[in-house]
């Protein structure tokens, strides 16, 4: 996906207290295991151990560390025939489910309010590769409207 390197440049990972949002054991961990790695040297091991890790990073962990999943997930699409556990869980992050009853939707907007514009398109253009790619679509359900979710999303991102 050229198009993550062209539009997230290469940045200082933000510091330790902030690659999550709150404390506690878990957090803290995710906070210790990423803190010594910027975007474009963060392990695929790492990656793969904390695929389901998105939701915890705050907005600025997020926007800095989503290029580094991008490019893994690109690369390890699926496994077998259903998509690779960090494509699921970034589908998971762009698009969730409604859940508006815990705050959660504020929360998903404030962390894509870090993205620019360009970034945006490359995160519509990761959805496009997992619409292409036969038989995700059906996994992941009605893949319209997560679609929708996330262009609902990214339009009211920051809006909390």
């Amino acid at each position: 996906m050229r198009l993550v390197d062209e539009v997230f440049p290469v940045e200082r990972p933000p510091t330790r207290e902030l690659i999550t949002s709150h404390r506690c054991e878990e957090c803290d961990d995710i906070a210790r295991t990423f803190a010594p790695y910027s975007a474009a040297d963060l392990p695929a091991e790492v990656i793969a151990a904390h695929y389901g890790s998105l939701c915890l990073l705050s907005a600025s962990a997020l926007a800095h560390y989503m290029p580094a999943y991008l490019r893994y997930a690109v690369s390890h699409f699926t496994d077998d025939e259903d998509p690779s556990s960090v494509v699921e869980f970034l589908v998971y992050q762009l698009c969730p489910e409604p859940l508006s009853h815990d705050g959660y939707e504020e929360h998903l907007r404030g962390t894509l309010e870090g993205f620019s514009e360009r970034q945006g398109e490359a995160l519509e253009a990761f959805l496009d590769l997992v619409q292409a790619e036969p038989g995700l679509p059906e996994f992941f359900g009605d893949w319209e409207s997560h679609r929708a979710r996330f262009r609902e999303l990214w339009r009211t991102r920051g809006r909390a």
